[in-house]
């Protein structure tokens, strides 16, 4: 089907089909008791729009609340990083680019409480736009 929807030069569709079949491998697994890097990493997309609604509507870091949400999100999406980091077999942990993936979300991360704190959008918009890439790019390699 999606190759189907991508010959009808429909990529959201297709997308939409691959990303379905992603979440019932997930599913299946879960009911089986399997748990494997492909789903921690399909956690850590999950995660991601939380962080990533912020690109567009920025919060309003004058408002403690607002500021609040967003450090929140950012403390649930680097939970799932280090679990990743903590179940990826030795041999993908050690791999310089899930390394550098992994260690460069968590560095990124860490800059958000600090863009609450100084009330710096900009940060926050560099480390959100960072993220998204981290994001896709472990998705493409180990999700």
């Amino acid at each position: 089907g999606a190759l189907k929807e991508v010959d009808n030069n429909d990529p959201k569709s297709a997308r939409a089909i691959l990303l379905n079949i992603r979440k019932t491998l997930n599913d299946l697994r879960r009911r089986n008791n399997l748990y494997v890097l492909a789903d921690c990493i399909f956690e850590i997309n999950q995660a991601m729009p939380a962080l990533w609604r912020y690109r567009k509507s920025p919060p309003d870091l004058t408002v403690a609340e607002e500021g609040l949400q967003m450090v929140g999100a950012a403390a649930v999406y680097v939970d799932r990083v280090r679990r990743c980091k903590s179940i990826a077999p030795a041999q993908v942990r050690s791999s310089p680019e899930f390394s550098r993936l992994i260690d460069g979300a968590i560095e990124s991360l860490s800059h958000i409480p600090r863009a609450a704190e100084t009330r710096d959008g900009a940060l926050l918009l560099r480390v959100i736009r960072e993220l998204k890439s981290i994001d896709t790019l472990l998705f493409f390699r180990f999700g």
